[in-house]
């Protein structure tokens, strides 16, 4: 969205909130309820006589970015509020429910919103009451918890624009899915269907795997890497599941013993696809 000048008109009158307020469900037993607030609603529209140019910088695509829980949502008028504040156009990606914010990060860095177009600027919204609260949070539901490594792994592969050469090179290796020429294109896979990818030399912790991925029907890949020594870490990714290729990146091991093979489980798909896979390496700092 080119810049664009917004307006902001006030209600007439405040509103009594009548939704749950789930914010003070978490006060002390006894503590006297408060009465519903009033509020002062506002619309936000876009001034058609403004000039696309408004601010003289680039006019294409958004340059920033909101990532955040349900208070960044349409009911809170949080995201419309920065629009009008700041004049710009806002992508914003929430997520309703207790997710916690570390697994909506994650899932914005893996989205084509991150990785084909990054904005400038990325506005992080984390609600007060769970700012303490790491990924591993022993309480938060199984599918939404991470362990702390892991997280931060991932996600400083995703946020790599560019993939930094490393010695070790990722071969796919002959299988069901694999026939040869260099990538997999159009397979039907199952759920016991799975792909190997074996490394020349054992990457560690300051390695990812970075390759395009399409998982057409299937919403996540499980993913066993074997270490030198014969242990092995599973774990699972989100991925898109449409028809489309995207971007996939994942950490190849939490410490530093070497990982020597990767083995990934599309699920059922009706179409799976794996190219341009390659090992790359973390910055230095």
């Amino acid at each position: 969205m080119p810049a664009q000048k917004y307006k902001l008109a006030w209600a007439n009158k405040a509103q009594r909130q009548v939704k749950p307020r789930d914010i003070t469900f978490l006060l002390p037993a006894g503590t006297p309820m408060y009465p519903a607030e009033e509020i002062l609603r506002f619309k936000l529209s876009k001034d058609s006589e403004a000039p696309a140019s408004l601010f003289g910088g680039s006019t294409s695509g958004t340059d920033l970015g909101l990532v955040g829980s349900s208070f960044s949502g349409p009911g809170s008028g949080f995201a419309d509020t920065l629009r009008y504040t700041l004049q710009r156009d806002v992508m914003n990606f929430y997520v309703e429910g207790d997710a916690g914010p570390w697994a909506v990060m994650r899932a914005y860095l893996r989205d084509d919103a991150f990785q084909v177009r990054r904005p400038k600027l990325l506005i992080w919204e984390v609600p007060e009451r769970v700012v303490g609260l790491r990924p591993s949070y022993a309480f938060r539901a199984e599918r939404y918890k991470i362990d702390d490594n892991e997280w931060l792994l991932q996600v400083a592969a995703l946020v790599q624009g560019v993939c930094l050469p490393t010695n070790i090179s990722a071969k796919l290796e002959l299988g069901s899915l694999y026939q040869g020429q260099g990538q997999i294109a159009g397979k039907v896979t199952k759920e016991s269907d799975f792909v190997d990818i074996g490394l020349d030399g054992p990457a560690d912790n300051r390695s990812y795997l970075s390759a395009r991925l399409t998982t057409n029907g299937s919403k996540q890949v499980g993913i066993e890497a074997m270490e030198t020594g014969g242990s092995m870490r599973k774990f699972s990714v989100d991925v898109a599941g449409d028809e489309l290729d995207h971007i996939f990146k994942i950490p190849l091991g939490l410490s530093s013993r070497g990982v020597n093979r990767i083995r990934l489980y599309p699920g059922n798909t009706n179409s799976f696809a794996l190219s341009e896979v390659k090992v790359c390496r973390y910055p230095e700092e």
